[in-house]
Protein backbone atom coordinates (compact mmCIF):
# COMPACT_ATOMS: atom_id res chain seq x y z
CA UNK A 1 0.00 0.00 0.00
CA UNK A 2 1.17 3.47 -0.69
CA UNK A 3 1.58 5.89 1.98
CA UNK A 4 -1.01 8.60 1.73
CA UNK A 5 1.09 11.46 0.32
CA UNK A 6 1.73 9.48 -2.28
CA UNK A 7 -1.62 9.11 -3.20
CA UNK A 8 -2.61 12.71 -2.65
CA UNK A 9 0.85 13.35 -4.92
CA UNK A 10 -0.81 10.61 -7.33
CA UNK A 11 -4.84 11.70 -7.55
CA UNK A 12 -3.24 15.54 -7.31
CA UNK A 13 -1.35 14.80 -10.80
CA UNK A 14 -3.99 12.84 -12.52
CA UNK A 15 -6.25 15.52 -11.80
CA UNK A 16 -3.93 18.19 -12.73
CA UNK A 17 -3.66 16.74 -16.15
CA UNK A 18 -7.34 16.36 -16.63
CA UNK A 19 -7.59 20.08 -16.15
CA UNK A 20 -4.84 20.68 -18.78
CA UNK A 21 -2.01 20.98 -17.12
CA UNK A 22 1.36 19.42 -18.35
CA UNK A 23 2.94 19.60 -14.58
CA UNK A 24 0.34 16.89 -13.60
CA UNK A 25 2.34 14.33 -15.30
CA UNK A 26 5.75 15.27 -13.29
CA UNK A 27 3.86 14.47 -10.25
CA UNK A 28 3.11 10.72 -10.94
CA UNK A 29 4.96 7.86 -10.25
CA UNK A 30 5.90 6.25 -13.59
CA UNK A 31 8.62 3.97 -12.39
CA UNK A 32 8.10 0.34 -12.38
CA UNK A 33 6.80 0.19 -8.95
CA UNK A 34 4.37 3.22 -9.99
CA UNK A 35 2.85 1.10 -12.36
CA UNK A 36 2.13 -1.41 -10.02
CA UNK A 37 0.86 1.34 -7.18
CA UNK A 38 -1.39 2.66 -9.41
CA UNK A 39 -3.79 -0.12 -9.17
CA UNK A 40 -4.09 0.71 -5.20
CA UNK A 41 -6.47 3.55 -7.10
CA UNK A 42 -9.11 0.43 -7.67
CA UNK A 43 -8.60 0.50 -3.52
CA UNK A 44 -9.02 3.90 -3.11
CA UNK A 45 -11.94 4.57 -5.35
CA UNK A 46 -13.61 0.91 -3.66
CA UNK A 47 -15.88 3.19 -1.03
CA UNK A 48 -17.27 5.24 -3.65
CA UNK A 49 -17.74 1.97 -5.87
CA UNK A 50 -19.20 0.39 -3.31
CA UNK A 51 -21.97 3.24 -2.87
CA UNK A 52 -22.93 2.27 -6.53
CA UNK A 53 -23.00 -1.16 -5.97
CA UNK A 54 -25.45 -1.43 -3.64
CA UNK A 55 -28.47 0.13 -4.86
CA UNK A 56 -28.38 -1.53 -7.77
CA UNK A 57 -27.58 -5.18 -6.14
CA UNK A 58 -30.80 -4.25 -4.61
CA UNK A 59 -32.75 -3.35 -7.68
CA UNK A 60 -31.15 -6.36 -9.83
CA UNK A 61 -31.74 -9.08 -6.77
CA UNK A 62 -35.50 -7.77 -6.64
CA UNK A 63 -37.74 -6.71 -3.66
CA UNK A 64 -38.00 -9.91 -2.41
CA UNK A 65 -33.76 -11.31 -1.79
CA UNK A 66 -32.81 -12.18 1.05
CA UNK A 67 -29.25 -10.72 2.08
CA UNK A 68 -27.56 -13.72 0.63
CA UNK A 69 -28.83 -12.96 -2.78
CA UNK A 70 -27.76 -9.41 -2.34
CA UNK A 71 -24.72 -9.95 -0.90
CA UNK A 72 -23.77 -12.62 -4.14
CA UNK A 73 -25.13 -9.61 -6.53
CA UNK A 74 -23.20 -7.11 -5.16
CA UNK A 75 -20.08 -9.14 -5.39
CA UNK A 76 -20.86 -9.97 -9.26
CA UNK A 77 -21.07 -5.99 -9.51
CA UNK A 78 -17.48 -5.48 -7.85
CA UNK A 79 -16.45 -8.62 -10.37
CA UNK A 80 -17.53 -7.03 -13.27
CA UNK A 81 -16.54 -3.21 -12.27
CA UNK A 82 -12.46 -4.80 -11.60
CA UNK A 83 -12.71 -6.51 -14.88
CA UNK A 84 -13.99 -2.90 -16.80
CA UNK A 85 -11.03 -1.68 -15.40
CA UNK A 86 -8.31 -3.98 -15.45
CA UNK A 87 -9.23 -5.98 -18.84
CA UNK A 88 -9.08 -3.14 -21.42
CA UNK A 89 -5.10 -2.22 -19.94
CA UNK A 90 -4.65 -6.07 -20.64
CA UNK A 91 -5.64 -5.70 -23.41
CA UNK A 92 -4.22 -2.21 -24.59
CA UNK A 93 -0.41 -4.37 -23.12
CA UNK A 94 -1.09 -6.53 -25.57
CA UNK A 95 -1.35 -4.87 -29.04
CA UNK A 96 0.96 -1.81 -27.10
CA UNK A 97 3.93 -3.03 -29.29
CA UNK A 98 2.33 -3.11 -32.43
CA UNK A 99 0.53 0.42 -31.82
CA UNK A 100 3.94 2.26 -31.03
CA UNK A 101 2.44 3.18 -27.48
CA UNK A 102 5.19 0.81 -25.48
CA UNK A 103 7.01 3.89 -24.61
CA UNK A 104 3.94 5.55 -23.38
CA UNK A 105 2.32 2.37 -21.93
CA UNK A 106 2.88 3.05 -18.30
CA UNK A 107 2.20 6.60 -18.38
CA UNK A 108 -0.64 5.63 -19.98
CA UNK A 109 -1.91 3.20 -16.86
CA UNK A 110 -0.83 5.62 -14.32
CA UNK A 111 -2.48 8.12 -15.20
CA UNK A 112 -5.77 6.40 -16.30
CA UNK A 113 -5.51 4.24 -12.74
CA UNK A 114 -5.54 7.90 -10.78
CA UNK A 115 -8.01 9.71 -13.04
CA UNK A 116 -10.46 7.05 -12.89
CA UNK A 117 -10.80 6.74 -9.16
CA UNK A 118 -10.78 10.80 -9.47
CA UNK A 119 -14.13 9.76 -11.82
CA UNK A 120 -15.89 7.13 -9.54
CA UNK A 121 -15.87 9.57 -6.49
CA UNK A 122 -17.06 12.30 -9.43
CA UNK A 123 -20.25 9.67 -9.17
CA UNK A 124 -20.85 8.84 -5.72
CA UNK A 125 -23.42 12.19 -5.17
CA UNK A 126 -25.53 10.41 -7.80
CA UNK A 127 -25.04 7.05 -5.82
CA UNK A 128 -25.22 8.61 -2.46
CA UNK A 129 -28.99 10.00 -4.02
CA UNK A 130 -29.86 6.07 -5.34
CA UNK A 131 -29.14 4.59 -1.54
CA UNK A 132 -31.15 7.56 0.07
CA UNK A 133 -33.56 8.21 -2.15
CA UNK A 134 -34.72 4.82 -4.11
CA UNK A 135 -37.91 5.98 -5.78
CA UNK A 136 -36.45 9.24 -7.13
CA UNK A 137 -34.00 7.18 -9.74
CA UNK A 138 -37.53 5.76 -11.64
Amino acid sequence: MPPAEDIYRQLSGAWRMMTGKRDGLRLLDLTLDGFWNSFFAIVVAGPAMLASWVPLAGELSGAGAGFGMRLSMLVRLAIVDVGAWVLPLVGLAAVAGYAGLRARFVHFVVASNWASAIFVWMTLPVSLLRIVAPAASD
